[in-house]
């Protein structure tokens, strides 16, 4: 009974070779779009979730408008994270980050002790990090 529905199918397929060929590639590239919308997908919610709590942290980015071009920063002024901390209900804490270095380069000089050592794409941030987020430690506190 099966042998018989794959002859058929052959059949059909040899009898109207456009039509199948016009079927495949639909298939094809509804099946191929499928894959890498749930890749897409996958990689969108993933994101950032190893963190303990990452279901309660959230970032705000600030948004420019001028006429119709919408551009998008994830910067918002110092005293933003403190005043939403102060007078907005169920915020647990904050944490800023800052992006260090002069110019084009992006390089600053970071001194540990005495030493002083110069660095490409140095960031601080608020001592309030490690509690937010879970990141492990190599070295220090």
């Amino acid at each position: 009974m099966l042998r018989n529905y794959f002859v058929i199918a052959f059949r059909n397929l040899i009898r109207h070779p456009g039509y199948t060929a016009i079927n495949g590639l639909g298939l094809t590239v509804g099946i191929a779009s499928c894959v890498l919308i749930c890749l897409y997908l996958q990689d969108e919610l993933s994101y950032d979730r190893f963190h303990a709590r990452a279901d309660r942290i959230y970032r705000v980015d600030n948004e420019l408008r001028i006429q119709t071009d919408v551009y998008k920063y994830p910067t918002v002024t110092s005293a933003m994270p403190v005043a939403m901390d102060n007078d907005v209900a169920g915020v647990a804490g904050f944490a800023r980050f800052a992006r260090f270095g002069n110019g084009s380069n992006n390089e600053s000089v970071v001194r540990i002790g005495n030493e002083f050592y110069q660095e490409k794409g140095a960031y601080a941030a608020d001592t309030s990090v490690l509690d937010i987020f879970s990141f492990g430690l190599v070295k220090g506190e």
